[in-house]
């Protein structure tokens, strides 16, 4: 017995439920839920890598860029962290040491950061491995 039928209600016969949800609804439910997804799996790997919340939100914040999404500056890395500076700067030189993060020079003389070539790699096939994830997400969706 279902808690409508509980209540003295009827429940509705099998298959003519609810409404069907219009299908501009249905795909914003499916777009969050896939984001969600990959979200979920991004913080999961890089917790793990990581060991913690500020270098996973400083790594988070190398890979939102306007131009290429694979640099950052101090500023971003600090925003992103939600750190005291100090804290921030001691965990972007961790992960400088580690090899996740270089920093360099850009053409204006700006000191910037980005994912090191083989961090970059290894987690470019992580997020590769996600998508059969990705897809169950979205056939359990839709």
């Amino acid at each position: 017995m279902s808690f409508i039928e509980k209540k003295g209600g009827s429940a509705p016969p099998a298959g003519s439920g609810s409404k069907a949800r219009p299908i501009g609804e249905q795909d914003a439910l499916v777009s969050a839920e896939l984001l969600l997804t990959l979200v979920r799996a991004r913080r999961q790997y890089l917790d793990d890598f990581l060991d913690g919340d500020g270098p996973f939100w400083i790594s988070i914040g190398l890979f939102i860029d306007g131009e290429n999404g694979t640099e950052t500056s101090m500023e971003r890395v600090i925003e992103f962290a939600d750190e005291s500076i100090e804290t921030s700067r001691y965990i972007l030189r961790r992960l400088i040491d580690r090899h996740v993060v270089q920093q360099y020079r850009t053409g204006d003389g700006d000191v910037a950061y980005r994912l090191s070539a083989p961090f970059a790699v290894q987690f470019s096939r992580y997020l590769i491995q996600q998508t059969p994830h990705i897809r169950n997400a979205h056939a359990r969706l839709t």
